[in-house]
């Protein structure tokens, strides 16, 4: 099988979402023991190559994009449904914005 080539962003996006969900909860109980469902996360995090997270997100393609905000809207949470879509809209906007910047940039290249 194919080594993806967001084989390190998935769990970095993983992780910060359920860290926006636990960071809402704690707010909202000030239990704070529920930082402890960070844990898998955590985990995942080790098998992360962080050099390589520049260059995937300087190469996503449409499909990557699409991928990694699918990824982010399904683990992420929030008790406050207006606040969790605005942010889940950021996201797939920041992401968007990364990719036109990106084919922008080779565009650009290509011409010269």
């Amino acid at each position: 099988m194919e080594e993806k080539k967001i084989d390190n962003l998935i769990p970095l996006i993983e992780f910060l979402m359920e860290f926006g969900n636990v960071i809402e909860e704690v707010a909202l109980t000030k239990n704070f023991g529920v930082l402890f469902n960070l844990m898998d996360e955590l985990f995942k995090l080790k098998t992360v190559e962080w050099s390589e997270i520049i260059p995937e997100l300087k190469n996503l393609d449409n499909s990557e994009r699409k991928e990694l905000e699918k990824i982010a809207i399904e683990k992420f949470d929030l008790q406050n449904d207006n606040i969790e879509f605005i942010i889940e809209e950021i996201i797939s906007i920041l992401l968007s914005v990364g990719y036109l910047v990106e084919r922008c940039l080779a565009l650009k290249r290509k011409k010269d």
